[in-house]
C-alpha cells in the first residue's frame, strides 16, 4: 500500500491531556503547558529535580507524558516559551513517542518502548520554536513506514542558565488524528513489526546454523507475506551440505533468484543510494576545431536552451575589459562556437558588461539580461538594464538572431517608475515560462560615492519579482540592514540574508525557490533557505549544510573539520535537475576552515579554491560528494576556478562549463577558457545485476575447482562465464578475477568420502568452510535488497538486556 501524499500535506493542531510526570513543584503543575500563556510567570511546569553541582545533568531524569487520546500521527511540536528569555526555559531537549507510555520498566510496563522523535537545543528567547519529528522510519521514500504515537515523552536534559531547574511553558503538538489516515498506517505498521521480528528470528537462526528450525519458522509463518524471503530455504545458497560439491544447480537457481529481483526493481534503491561519478570531457581549442572561439574571461553568462540545442555566452571580463560579445553553439557540435556578434552595443543591446545575470524563455528563446558590475561614480549613469529579445522563429528556420530590445534604462523607482531593483551585481536571476515571472535575489548594490561623505558601507538587494505580462517590478523583500524601503503588501515570515555570489534555484514541483552559499561582508553562507512563491512564506531549512548533515548535533561538529557537505563559498555555479529531484553544484571560492584560529570570526573570510563536484537529494536532504574521472584516458578533469559558468541539459543531462578565474592568479589578468561537458553517472539496477553475477560466479568457479573433476571446464568458466560480468576497470573485481587463477593451479581439497556417513574431521572441516562461503556471499547479495526485505542489521543476541536498565541509564 503507497500512501497518499495529499493527505499528509495539512497538519492540524492535536488536543491531549497529561497522563503522567516525573515530578513537578507545587505551584508548577504539568497542565499548565496545555495552556499558552506567555505573560504568565506561573503558567508552567517545574520539576523537582536538583542538581548536584552546577553545570551537571540530574541524577534522575525529568519527563512529562502527554496522551493524544488515541493513535496519531505526530508531525511536529511546539515549545512556547516565557514573553523574555528566563534562566530556567528548557535548553536541550530530547521527545520520545509510543503506542504505550512505558519503556517496558518501571510504573507502566505495557507496550513497546519508546523511541526516539526528535532531540535538539531551544534558543533563550521569547519566540516558539517548533521540532519536526520522525514520523516515517523512511523519510526518503514514499513507501516508508508511518509510525503512529499515542503518549509523547518530552524529556528537559537541562536549563538555559546554570544550575537552574527546568520549565516547560507550553507544548503544542500538530499531526493527523482522522480515522481514515491513521487507522490503515496502524495497521501497516503492526504488520511491519511483525515482519521485522520474523526476519530477526530467521537470521539468528541462520547464522547460527539451525537450518532445521530456520525451514521450519518460515512454513508455519501465519502470513508468507510478513517474511518476504529472498532465497528459497531449501537453495543450496543458504543450505549447503556435503552433496552440494557434486551438483551445479544451486548457482544457477541463485542466478535466476537475482534476475527475477532486478525485473521486479529490487535493486533501485541500492542504485538510488550509491554514490555518482562525474565523467569530464574537454572540447577541443581554437587550433583544433573551430576556427574562433570566444576568449578566456570570468564574471560572463551561459544559457542552455534544450529545446532548440543552443548554449548561449554573452560578457564577461577578460582580465582588461568587460566585454560585450555574444556566442552560441549547437549542442549537436559543442565544439564549434559561433560568433554572432562582436558587440551587442551596437546593434541596440547592452553595454559591456561583467558579473551581470542572463536567463532564457524556454517558450519563446527571448534571453533576458540584468546588472553589471561598474567602478564608476556615477551610478546612475552606469546603470543600464537590457534585454535581449531573441525570436525561436528565426533561429529555428532561417538560423537568424532577433533584435534587443531595452526594456528599462533604470529599474529602480528612484529614477522611474518600475520599481525594480537598484543597479547590482553578482546576483541570481532565474524564469519561471509557465507562470511568466523572473525572480531576482541578492546580488550588491553600486552606490555612487556623491551621496555619502564618508566610509561607504555595503549594501545588498533583496527579492524581486517581475512580470512579463505587465513589465511591472515588485518589491518582495528587503534587506533591512541595507537600508532599503520596506516590504511590499506581500509580507515575510523571516528574513532571509541577502548577499552575492551565491545559488538561487527554481523549484516548480513546489512552487518556491531555494537559496543557498553566497558571501556577505567577507562572511561565507553555507546555509539553505526555501521560498514559498504562493504563501510569500520563508523557511530556513539548514543553517550549516556543510557541518550539521542528518544525524549529526551540535555536539557532533564542534571541532569536526571534516564535514558532510561543500565548504560555504562564493560563486558556487548549482543546477537543478527537476526531473531528479536534486540540485548540482560545481564549487568556486570556497571558505577554509581548517585555516580559521579562535580569534577568527566565524564564516570570515579565509579562502581555498576548489573544484570538488556535489549533489543535493531533496528527499535526502542531504549532500553527496561526486567523484570526477576523465572520459576519455589521459584528459583529466576541470581545475579549480570561479567567476566560471555552469549550464544543465535536461534533455541529455549534460553539464557545460566555461571560463572562469583560475586558482593562484595572484591579481594578474589570467582568464581561463575552457570548455567542458561533464556527465553525472548514477549506479542503476544493471550495475547491482552484474555485481550479484560476478560474486555468484566466483563462488561457484572456486566450488568447481575443490571438486577437481573437471579442470578444462573450471578454466571454460573462468574465461567466459565470470569473465564476461567482470569490470575490468573496477581495482578490486580485477584483482579478484586474476587471483581465482591460483585456485586453478591449486588443485583440488581432499577427497570426498564414498558414503555419506564416513565422515572425517577433514571433510567435517570442508563442509564447514563451505558453509561460511556461501553465508558470506549470501549477506554479500542481500546488500542489493531492499532492507524491508533483507535481515535486520540488529542482532538478536546484541537485544539481551544484560543490567535490565537499558531504557532508562544514562
Amino acid at each position: 500500500m503507497n500512501m497518499d501524499v495529499a493527505a499528509f500535506e495539512n497538519p492540524h493542531r492535536l488536543d491531549y491531556t497529561i497522563h503522567s510526570c516525573s515530578s513537578c513543584s507545587p505551584n508548577y503543575h504539568p497542565f499548565n503547558i496545555i495552556e499558552d500563556a506567555p505573560t504568565e510567570p506561573s503558567s508552567r511546569c517545574k520539576a523537582l529535580a536538583s542538581l548536584t553541582n552546577p553545570g551537571q545533568l540530574p541524577k534522575k531524569k525529568e519527563y512529562i507524558i502527554i496522551d493524544l487520546g488515541k493513535p496519531c500521527i505526530v508531525r511536529s511540536v511546539t515549545f512556547g516559551k516565557f514573553h523574555r528569555p528566563h534562566p530556567c526555559s528548557v535548553k536541550l531537549f530530547r521527545i520520545w513517542g509510543s503506542l504505550a507510555p512505558g519503556e517496558g520498566k518501571g510504573e507502566h510496563t505495557s507496550g513497546p518502548r519508546m523511541e526516539l522523535l526528535a532531540q535538539g537545543e531551544l534558543k533563550n528567547d521569547p519566540l516558539p520554536e517548533t521540532v519536526q519529528l520522525r514520523w516515517k522510519n523512511n523519510i526518503d521514500t514514499q513507501a516508508g513506514i508511518v509510525v503512529p504515537i499515542r503518549y509523547l515523552k518530552i524529556e528537559p536534559l537541562s536549563a538555559a542558565g546554570s544550575n537552574y531547574n527546568c520549565s516547560i511553558w507550553h507544548i503544542s503538538v500538530k499531526g493527523h488524528d482522522e480515522d481514515y489516515i491513521v487507522q490503515p498506517c496502524l495497521e501497516r505498521y503492526e504488520k511491519w513489526k511483525a515482519s521485522a521480528a520474523l526476519r530477526l528470528c530467521l537470521k539468528h537462526l541462520r547464522r547460527a546454523g539451525h537450518m532445521e528450525a530456520f525451514q521450519a519458522l518460515i512454513r508455519t509463518a501465519s502470513n508468507p507475506q510478513q517474511s518476504p524471503t529472498l532465497i528459497p530455504p531449501t537453495s543450496g545458497l543458504l543450505l549447503p551440505h556435503r552433496s552440494a560439491y557434486n551438483t551445479n544447480g544451486w548457482a544457477n537457481e541463485a542466478e535466476q533468484i537475482v534476475l527475477q529481483a532486478s525485473s521486479d526493481g529490487l535493486f533501485d534503491d541500492w542504485a538510488r543510494a550509491q554514490p555518482p561519478t562525474l565523467t569530464c570531457l574537454q572540447f577541443g581549442s581554437q587550433s583544433e576545431k573551430c576556427p574562433e572561439v570566444p576568449c578566456p574571461r570570468g564574471g560572463h553568462q551561459m544559457c542552455i536552451d534544450s529545446r532548440r540545442r543552443k548554449i548561449w555566452l554573452f560578457g564577461g571580463f577578460d582580465g582588461l575589459t568587460d566585454l560585450a560579445d555574444l556566442w552560441k553553439t549547437n549542442e549537436t557540435a559543442q565544439s564549434r562556437w559561433e560568433l554572432i556578434s562582436r558587440d551587442v552595443k551596437k546593434e541596440k543591446g547592452p553595454i559591456n558588461r561583467s558579473c551581470h545575470k542572463m536567463v532564457l524563455d524556454e517558450l519563446t528563446g527571448d534571453l533576458y539580461i540584468l546588472g553589471r558590475y561598474s567602478e564608476r561614480s556615477r551610478a546612475y549613469a552606469s546603470k543600464l538594464d537590457h534585454t535581449a529579445n531573441d525570436s525561436a522563429l528565426k533561429a529555428m528556420k532561417d538560423g537568424q538572431v532577433g533584435l534587443w530590445e531595452c526594456i528599462s534604462c533604470d529599474t529602480e523607482a528612484s529614477f522611474s517608475a518600475d520599481g525594480g531593483p537598484k543597479l547590482i551585481f553578482d546576483h541570481q536571476m532565474v524564469l519561471d515560462s509557465e507562470s511568466r515571472k523572473i525572480y531576482v535575489f541578492g546580488g550588491k548594490i553600486i552606490q555612487s560615492f556623491q551621496v555619502f561623505s564618508g566610509p561607504i558601507s555595503n549594501q545588498y538587494s533583496g527579492l524581486f519579482e517581475y512580470d512579463l505580462k505587465t513589465r511591472s517590478w515588485i518589491n518582495v523583500m528587503s534587506d533591512p540592514e541595507s537600508g532599503l524601503p520596506a516590504l511590499s503588501d506581500a509580507g515575510q515570515s523571516s528574513w532571509i540574508p541577502s548577499r552575492m555570489g551565491h545559488s538561487l534555484v527554481l523549484d516548480k514541483k513546489r512552487q518556491c525557490l531555494w537559496i543557498l552559499a553566497g558571501e556577505r561582508d567577507s562572511n561565507y553562507y553555507s546555509d539553505l533557505w526555501k521560498y514559498n512563491l504562493r504563501t510569500r512564506q520563508s523557511e530556513l531549512v539548514n543553517i550549516d549544510y556543510t557541518y550539521s548533515g542528518p544525524g549529526r548535533s551540535t555536539i557532533d561538529v564542534e571541532n569536526d573539520l571534516v564535514g558532510t557537505g561543500p565548504e560555504a563559498g562564493f560563486s558556487q555555479r548549482t543546477t537543478f535537475d527537476a526531473e531528479a529531484d536534486e540540485w548540482h553544484m560545481f564549487c568556486g571560492l570556497c571558505r577554509d576552515r581548517s585555516h580559521l584560529d579562535s580569534t577568527t570570526k566565524a564564516g570570515a573570510n579565509s579562502e581555498i579554491m576548489s573544484s570538488e563536484f556535489w549533489r543535493w537529494r531533496i528527499s535526502d536532504g542531504k549532500w553527496s560528494k561526486v567523484v570526477m574521472m576523465a572520459e576519455v584516458d589521459g584528459m583529466g578533469a576541470p581545475p579549480p576556478r570561479f567567476a566560471h559558468q555552469m549550464v544543465f541539459d535536461e534533455l541529455t543531462k549534460y553539464h557545460y562549463v566555461f571560463g572562469g578565474n583560475p586558482a593562484d592568479n595572484d591579481n594578474e589578468p589570467n582568464r581561463l577558457g575552457d570548455f567542458w561537458r561533464l556527465k553525472l553517472i548514477q549506479p542503476s539496477r544493471e550495475e547491482a545485476l552484474r555485481k550479484c553475477f560476478f560474486a555468484l560466479r566466483r563462488q561457484h568457479f572456486i566450488e568447481l575447482c575443490e571438486e577437481g573433476k573437471d579442470a578444462v571446464g573450471a578454466l571454460a568458466y573462468l574465461q567466459n562465464d565470470l569473465f564476461s560480468v567482470t569490470n575490468h576497470l573496477d581495482e578490486q573485481e580485477a584483482r579478484l578475477f586474476r587471483a581465482c587463477t591460483s585456485h586453478l593451479l591449486t588443485g583440488p581439497g581432499s577427497r570426498s568420502p564414498l558414503l555419506e556417513d564416513d565422515l572425517e574431521p577433514e571433510n567435517r572441516g570442508s563442509e564447514i568452510k563451505l558453509r561460511d562461503q556461501r553465508t558470506k556471499l549470501f549477506e554479500n547479495i542481500l546488500n542489493f535488497f531492499p532492507p524491508s526485505m533483507t535481515e535486520p542489521e540488529e542482532s538478536l543476541i546484541d537485544l539481551i538486556d544484560v543490567w535490565g536498565d537499558r531504557e532508562t541509564f544514562w
